[in-house]
């Protein structure tokens, strides 16, 4: 999906998004690409985790937490181990 979006992370996330993750979970995923609000999650719990089901009924779990490399970036992990049973 990155190579369809010539590299964009963002791009490839929307897009991600509308087609693959369950209508119920959009709203609160595309949060996520809000930077102020990610930010400011961070800033105030250490890191951002989100809880959200696929069309295909998989449970997924992204953790957003801070690059110790660098003060603007974050690391996206995407998991299905450990996935919280309700939201």
């Amino acid at each position: 999906m990155l190579d369809k979006h010539g590299g964009s992370f963002h791009e490839m996330l929307l897009d991600y998004c509308d087609k693959l993750v369950a209508p119920a979970y959009r709203d609160g995923f595309r949060m996520l690409f809000d930077y102020d609000y990610v930010c400011d999650r961070i800033c105030r719990e250490g890191a951002i985790r989100y809880a959200y089901v696929r069309n295909d009924g998989e449970r997924f779990l992204i953790t957003i937490f801070p690059d110790t490399h660098s003060v603007d970036e974050v690391m996206w992990v995407f998991a299905k181990e450990d996935t919280p049973s309700e939201e």
